[in-house]
């Protein structure tokens, strides 16, 4: 998402999530996002662990933490498997104030497990797990009610999303937030009932001046 593009100053986004399929769908390499992202007034910018052994995943954090870039409003996002949760135990004992997002999610057993991990965030793949017949809203709310049940702290973060309804939906099932695409914040926003009555008022409003 080019977040200096239209959608910045609409006062709905606290911050910015990246991967790598996305950074390479930009041709943007991840230390010219810290970079970047170093410079905005956001609250948070979510940038993604790479590797699949704790090994790979250990040493890709401490490279991400040593760029000149990395502050406090950087975020970890870890894929929650065994390997991740290794990674999610060593940065928390590290540092606990280090923000952490779960994120590959697909069932309530990793949403439990990465709370109770002590993720900040947990990302819930909603699109995909609809296109692989899991009820992508029941998961959400079983691991809200886990997450409360136990008074831990992860937010529930939907993720993924093809269409508006599977926002709303997600947001209903107990998702605390959410990640979405300039594509549907506008198809979220367009309805041409709206337009039409836009455009009566000005219709409306010229008239009365002309009186």
């Amino acid at each position: 998402m080019n977040y200096s593009g239209g959608y910045k100053n609409i006062g709905i986004f606290n911050g910015i999530t990246t991967n790598p399929s996305i950074l390479f769908k930009e041709n943007i390499q991840r230390e010219n996002v810290l970079k970047d992202f170093s410079k905005e007034n956001i609250n948070q910018l979510f940038v993604q662990i790479t590797g699949k052994s704790y090994k790979e995943m250990k040493a890709d954090y401490e490279s991400i933490r040593s760029s000149m870039y990395f502050n406090e409003k950087v975020g970890i996002k870890v894929p929650i498997n065994i390997e991740g949760l290794k990674l999610i135990n060593h940065i928390k004992q590290g540092n606990t104030h280090q923000i952490v997002l779960g994120t590959a999610i697909y069932t309530s057993n990793q949403g439990i497990l990465g709370a109770k991990a002590g993720c900040d965030y947990l990302a819930f793949y909603v699109n995909r797990m609809e296109l692989n017949h899991i009820d992508s809203y029941s998961e959400i709310k079983m691991t809200k009610n886990y997450i409360e049940l136990n008074s831990l702290k992860a937010q529930i973060m939907g993720a993924s999303f093809k269409n508006p309804s599977q926002v709303i939906k997600s947001l209903d099932a107990g998702a605390d937030t959410i990640t979405i695409s300039p594509e549907i914040i506008q198809a979220m926003l367009s309805n041409p009932l709206v337009e039409e009555a836009i455009d009566q008022f000005e219709k409306d409003s010229c008239k009365l001046k002309s009186k």
